[in-house]
């Protein structure tokens, strides 16, 4: 019984943290901006396929901001960021 009394403390600790987090709060609006403004012309496959077009952390960069008119997604600078650095931890691994 103590043990799950302990599992749950430390597990509720955890999410508590994790919410109050800013790069948490960062790096969850960044996903779902790009889930509101890039989904609405191509999925994640255009991420995953071999013959991928971005090659880099500033290719990456450019193709967002390229993104953002067709996208009629107005963010900040600091948003747009946060999209390139969602997409580089989830995908591209730069």
């Amino acid at each position: 019984m103590k043990k799950i009394v302990l599992l749950l403390i430390v597990t509720c600790s955890s999410s508590v943290f994790a919410a109050q987090d800013p790069k948490a709060k960062q790096e969850e609006h960044a996903k779902k901006l790009h889930a509101k403004s890039c989904v609405s012309c191509h999925d994640s496959g255009v991420y995953t396929r071999e013959d991928r077009r971005i090659r880099s952390l500033d290719a990456l960069a450019h193709q967002v901001k390229r993104c953002e008119a067709p996208a009629q997604a107005k963010w900040t600078p600091q948003e747009a960021d946060g999209v390139v650095n969602y997409l580089n931890k989830d995908y591209y691994k730069f």
